[in-house]
């Protein structure tokens, strides 16, 4: 079965080492996400 809290520290600790480029495209692709499923 999945562990819930190692998924999130897996996913914290892949986010920390992302180059900080990266990390920019990928909140502006949430955000983007978030409103055009937001408008639908």
């Amino acid at each position: 079965m999945l562990n819930p809290k190692k998924i999130e520290e897996v996913a914290k600790q892949l986010s920390d080492n992302l180059p900080s480029g990266l990390k920019q495209f990928a909140g502006e692709f949430e955000e983007r996400s978030n409103k055009c499923c937001n408008n639908s």
